[in-house]
């Protein structure tokens, strides 16, 4: 994060080896990386719970748009459930 081009990680006369020797890159394979071997995380999926509160919610931040973007009830599963 400086401001100097010059004197940021791999502007220097090493280039892209300065960042690839810097210590928050040590477990990377290079290699892998350069093959498109590597094998990136995948974030888990996190289940979105509807509830009346945040439906209560959603109308008041929206007030008089509330109808813009507001849940189709028809495509929410199980509402009956949760109101």
């Amino acid at each position: 994060m400086k401001r100097e081009p010059t004197k940021r990680l791999g502007a220097g006369k090493t280039d892209s080896e300065e960042i690839k020797t810097h210590p928050w890159f040590k477990n990377i394979n290079w290699d892998d990386v350069y093959n498109r071997k590597l094998v990136h995380p995948k974030p888990p999926k996190k289940e979105i719970k509807v509830t009346r509160a945040a439906l209560s919610l959603e109308e008041k931040a929206y007030g008089a748009y509330a109808n813009i973007g507001q849940f189709d009830m028809k495509y929410v599963p199980n509402m009956e459930s949760i109101l």
